[in-house]
């Protein structure tokens, strides 16, 4: 079963989205399963295997919306803050569109990815389902309105890399502050 997950921390600057289309160890938004309520993480690694193969970036998770592919217009890498991303946006309608919706800041910079789980953990802690993401068939990443997750974002190269990666890091330990 194909499962869709949000995340924002992405940027663009002229036709270069880059960014995180995941972020590690930092808990998803509650979500719902055949299980119930629970809350994810991805797992450092999870998505290492998956590099080598295609991977496709969406608008909105739309197979009709193509925006880049790996390895031809698209890098994917992992690191220690999670899944890097960088692709070149089409000189197309929506390609386009993707671009100035994100310079008008319509588009927020929300990343999604979409996987296949291989391996994951589940757990009960302090009354909450937790679900831990360890190996995944990684499908797609989507530029999206409403995330799952909220650390990751991607952008339009408008700001340094090191200040990006503050700002993370700010919003990773934020978010992990109030989970407590």
């Amino acid at each position: 079963m194909l499962e869709r997950r949000e995340i924002r921390q992405a940027a663009a600057e002229g036709r270069t989205l880059s960014g995180y289309a995941a972020v590690f160890n930092s808990p998803s938004e509650p979500l719902q399963s055949h299980r119930g309520e629970f809350i994810e993480t991805i797992a450092p690694g999870a998505f290492k295997r998956s590099l080598d193969g295609t991977v496709w970036a969406y608008y909105n998770h739309d197979t009709a919306w193509p925006l880049a592919r790996t390895p031809d217009t698209m890098s994917l890498a992992e690191d220690k803050v999670g899944l890097r991303m960088s692709l070149q946006l089409p000189e197309t309608t929506y390609g386009n569109d993707v671009a100035a919706l994100m310079q008008a800041g319509v588009l927020d910079g929300s990343m999604s990815f979409g996987f296949r789980s291989r391996e994951d953990r589940w757990e009960r802690r302090d009354g909450m389902l937790h679900r831990t993401l360890l190996d995944v068939d990684l499908v797609e990443i989507s530029i999206v309105q409403e995330p799952a997750y909220k650390a990751p974002r991607s952008s339009l190269r408008g700001v340094d890399l090191d200040t990006s990666r503050r700002r993370l890091a700010l919003r990773i330990r934020a978010a992990a502050g109030s989970a407590r």
